[in-house]
């Protein structure tokens, strides 16, 4: 007789599969991201499986190209910035996690620096690829700055264009500048000048 597997068998065995298909993207990503910061535009799909412990094949199912490849690694960081964005929406201290949200991002940026020119190197459009994968972040941002203004601790007079500028220029500071120090000055002086008069003298 032919053996049926009923139907919480089969959705038992879709949700391994499920899990191990999961495993197996983060494993490629986590490999992906290893190889392109080690060999650079040297960097292979066969070196990608090797350090992922799974076939080319498999690799290939999951990324058709390196170029899809190295946007999921830029998309594997700018994720967990969108959770942290979402989550600040919630803090009970609007303006507190506005700040405290800047301060992460700078910190991202920072680690993340190198492996965006080495994405670069390898031929990824970063420019575009940021500029796609910004935008929900940059508009979260402002909500929270808008929060923030509406508690009365963020400073009333300033724009989202104000704040744009000054993350702009934060992030031209990071790429340019390899003095951690200076870098992390910066950002608390962006903050100092984002607080309310009220806030910073309190403070």
């Amino acid at each position: 007789p032919v053996t049926q597997l009923s139907p919480e068998m089969s959705a038992g065995g879709g949700r391994q599969l499920r899990a191990d298909a999961q495993r197996n993207r983060e494993a490629i990503l986590a490999a992906a991201e290893a190889e392109f910061r080690d060999q650079g535009a040297n960097a292979c799909i066969d070196g990608i499986a090797e350090r992922a412990g799974v076939g080319v094949g498999t690799v290939y199912r999951n990324y058709a190209t390196k170029d899809e490849l190295m946007r999921a690694i830029m998309k594997s960081h700018v994720e967990p910035m969108l959770a942290a964005a979402r989550r600040s929406l919630r803090d009970p201290d609007p303006g507190g996690a506005f700040l405290a949200f800047v301060r992460e991002v700078a910190s991202e940026s920072c680690s993340f620096r190198a492996l965006a020119d080495t994405l670069a190197s390898a031929g990824l459009d970063i420019h575009s690829t940021k500029q796609e994968m910004i935008g929900e972040l940059v508009g979260l941002m402002q909500d929270m700055f808008t929060r923030g203004q509406n508690a009365g601790t963020l400073r009333p007079d300033v724009t989202a264009e104000d704040v744009s500028a000054l993350m702009q220029g934060l992030s031209h500071t990071i790429q340019v500048c390899d003095d951690q120090r200076q870098v992390a000055r910066c950002v608390e002086l962006i903050c100092d000048a984002l607080r309310s008069p009220q806030t910073a003298h309190s403070a």
